[in-house]
C-alpha cells in the first residue's frame, strides 16, 4: 500500500488537497490505484477538535500516536491501495517513523510539502472560526505550530522523494518581496532552519563566486614580507552583482510560474512521478520481522549436520568415485546424493560450519521436517 505524507503549516489547504489527490489517484491513467484511505485527525481523534489535539504537548503526543497507529493499520502489502496521511507532520523524527512503516511493508513512500502564504493561512483560520469551529486554531497555537515546523529536506532519505506544492493565490504571490518566495518565508518563520535549508531548496540558484587572486607574497626592502590582497575591479563587481540579480529574478519567475499551475496540474505531475518512477522501499534489518525459533534449534542443527557428514563418509567408503551415494541412516525412503568427486572429511566439516553459521542468522521455524 503506497503512502503519501502531507506536511505543512496549519490552514494552508492540506485537507482540500488530499481530497483532490484521492479523486485524481482513482482516475489516474495508469490504473494502479483502486482504493484510497485518508488518515487525519478527524479519523484518528473523533472525539476532539483540531485545537484540542494540539492544545498541550501531551495532547500532541497522543494525537501523533493515534495517527501513526491508524496509518500502520491501513498499510498493507496491496500495491493498488493508497494511504494519504493528511496532518501537520511537522516533526522530522515523526516523518521518519512513517517512513519506517512504509519500509516494513515494502511499498512506495513520498512526502508532499504544501505551501501557502502566512497571511492566507491566517485568513482561512479566522474564516473557520465562523464557519467550522472544530477546525479552528487559536492565534497562539498557529504561531507556535508554525515556529516549531521542521521543514522537510530532500537530502534525508525519509523525506525523499519530496514534492513542493504552492497553493498561494497569484494576488498574494505578487505581494511578497522581490526576491522572497513562500519557501523562504516558511524557513524564516521556523526555528529549526539550522542546516541552511535555503541552499538545498533553492537548487536552481547558482552560488555566488568571488574573484580570487594568487596568495603570492611580495618582499619589500625594510618592510619584511607583505601578503598581497585580492584586487577587485569595479567592472568585475558590477558584472557579478548583475548576474546575481538576474539569477534571483529568474528563480523568482520560476516560482511564480510554478505557483500559477492549478492544483490539479500539480497533482497529475506528482502522481505520474510517484506511481511510474518511484521504486518501492526495501525492507531493512531494523524493520524485518524476525522468526521466533525454538531455543534448542542450533543444538538440533549441529547434531543433525554431524550425522549427515558421518553418513556421507560411510557411504563414500562403500562406493566408487562418481557414483550415487545412498544414505540409509535417516529412514525410508533413503536419500540419494550425486557426487562427481570424492569429498574429504575436512571439506565436509568446513561446509558444515558455514551452514551452522547461516542457520544461526536465519533459524528455521520447524526443525522436525526432513
Amino acid at each position: 500500500m503506497p503512502c503519501l505524507v502531507l506536511t505543512g503549516h496549519p490552514c494552508v489547504g492540506k485537507t482540500e488537497f488530499a481530497k483532490k489527490l484521492r479523486d485524481q489517484a482513482l482516475q489516474h491513467k495508469s490504473g494502479l490505484i483502486s482504493s484510497v484511505t485518508i488518515v487525519n485527525e478527524e479519523v484518528a481523534c473523533v472525539d476532539q477538535t483540531k485545537s484540542e489535539c494540539y492544545v498541550t504537548s501531551h495532547a500532541e503526543k497522543s494525537t501523533r500516536s493515534s495517527l501513526k497507529a491508524r496509518v500502520d493499520r491501513s498499510l498493507t502489502d496491496d500495491p493498488s491501495s493508497l494511504v494519504i496521511c493528511d496532518s501537520l507532520n511537522y516533526i522530522k523524527g515523526y516523518r521518519y517513523e512513517l517512513h519506517c512503516l512504509s519500509k516494513a511493508t515494502g511499498q512506495k513512500h513520498g512526502v508532499i510539502w504544501i505551501l501557502n502564504s502566512s497571511k492566507v493561512a491566517q485568513d482561512w483560520n479566522q474564516k473557520r472560526s465562523r464557519e467550522k469551529a472544530e477546525y479552528f486554531y487559536t492565534e497562539e497555537q498557529m504561531k507556535e505550530l508554525i515556529m516549531r515546523f521542521e521543514p522537510p529536506d530532500a537530502r534525508n532519505r525519509w523525506d525523499k522523494p519530496l514534492w513542493r506544492v504552492d497553493l498561494t493565490p497569484a494576488s498574494e504571490m505578487q505581494k511578497l518581496s522581490s526576491t522572497e518566495t513562500v519557501v523562504e518565508e516558511a524557513l524564516k518563520q521556523s526555528v529549526y532552519n539550522m542546516h541552511d535549508l535555503s541552499e538545498a531548496i533553492n537548487t536552481d540558484a547558482a552560488p555566488q563566486k568571488i574573484p580570487q587572486t594568487s596568495a603570492a607574497s611580495t618582499f619589500k626592502k625594510g618592510s619584511g614580507f607583505k601578503e598581497s590582497r585580492p584586487y577587485f575591479k569595479k567592472k568585475d563587481i558590477d558584472t557579478e552583482t548583475s548576474e546575481n540579480f538576474k539569477t534571483e529574478n529568474s528563480n523568482r519567475d520560476k516560482e511564480i510560474e510554478h505557483s500559477m499551475k492549478t492544483a490539479e496540474e500539480q497533482i497529475n505531475e506528482i502522481l505520474d512521478s510517484f506511481l511510474m518512477d518511484v521504486a518501492p522501499l526495501k525492507q531493512g534489518l531494523s524493520t524485518q520481522s524476525h522468526v521466533n525459533a525454538q531455543s534448542n534449534v542450533l543444538h538440533d542443527v549441529d547434531s543433525l549436520t554431524s550425522q549427515v557428514c558421518n553418513a556421507i563418509v560411510a557411504a563414500e567408503s562403500k562406493s566408487y568415485s562418481g557414483s550415487k551415494l545412498i544414505l540409509t541412516q535417516f529412514g525410508e525412503p533413503s536419500i540419494q546424493l550425486a557426487c562427481s568427486r570424492h569429498l574429504p572429511l575436512t571439506e565436509l566439516k568446513r561446509l558444515r560450519k558455514q551452514y551452522v553459521r547461516w542457520v544461526a542468522k536465519s533459524p528455521p521455524q520447524d526443525t522436525t521436517k526432513r
